[in-house]
């Protein structure tokens, strides 16, 4: 399934909602249901009896494995860093870039959880 991400504000320390640092968007094709399975099976995930997630491996292990997750489903990739108008093309643009981790590690998340039912 087709899902385009596209960055967001967040909330500050104060409340007050911070701008995105990018710009544009990233295509995904996420996976089928039983293939986030797979995933989270392969992450040492744990789910519970309502098929939510209960426990996982934590730590860096299972960040570098969302990001490699991100890397093979990410399809395009348009996305201009605001501040100093950096365009990333790529995957590789985005593993280079000094705040393109945090893009892959969301995406890469978004992956093995599915979106959220609004996003949809």
């Amino acid at each position: 399934m087709k899902h385009i991400w596209k960055p967001t504000s967040t909330d500050g320390a104060d409340g007050k909602k911070i701008d995105p640092k990018f710009e544009g968007f990233v295509e995904i094709d996420l996976p089928k249901y039983i293939q986030r399975l797979k995933y989270l099976k392969d992450a040492n995930f744990k789910i519970n009896e309502k098929g939510e997630v209960a426990n996982s491996a934590g730590g860096l292990d299972t960040t570098i494995f969302a990001v490699e997750l991100a890397e093979k489903h990410i399809k395009k990739v348009e996305l201009k860093h605001v501040e100093t108008g950096d365009e990333m093309k790529k995957v590789d643009d985005l593993q280079f870039h000094p705040e393109g981790g945090e893009i892959l590690t969301e995406i890469g998340f978004l992956v093995l959880n599915g979106p959220a039912l609004g996003n949809r």
